[in-house]
């Protein structure tokens, strides 16, 4: 007689998943963890967990910073726009007709061009509590 060969599905990955994230952030180690993509096959799952030490800066906000400050814009302002109120979160070098990301205040994210940047005035930096 034969043993049953283990079955990996959407539900057991997710339970892994939780086991692993919780494991992660519990560890009590001077790093923050960014949990992405989770594939799976019948017979393994393969996660990609990125740890970064606590405090260090994200790479896509280094260069969203280093963008701005070649443009003259402030990463951390709301500005307003034709379309309504955003943040700028990213910039992506390798677009170069629409390299900036903003999020709009009701959670839309879009591509925009620098003329859409410029011509949006800023509005004030968030509040820090």
């Amino acid at each position: 007689m034969t043993t049953p060969t283990p079955h990996v599905d959407r539900e057991v990955a997710g339970k892994v998943f939780t086991e692993i994230k919780a494991l992660l952030n519990n560890a009590g180690m001077d790093f923050n963890f960014e949990f992405g993509t989770c594939r799976y096959s019948a017979q393994d799952l393969t996660f990609k967990v990125t740890a970064r030490p606590k405090g260090a800066k994200d790479p896509a906000r280094i260069a969203l910073e280093a963008a701005c400050k070649m443009h003259g814009f402030d990463p951390d302002a709301t500005y307003t726009g034709k379309n309504g109120t955003f943040t700028l979160f990213g910039y992506n070098s390798r677009s170069p007709k629409m390299p900036w990301l903003m999020r709009y205040a009701d959670g839309r994210e879009v591509k925009a061009t620098i003329d859409a940047i410029k011509s949006a005035t800023p509005q004030s930096k968030p509040q820090v509590a």
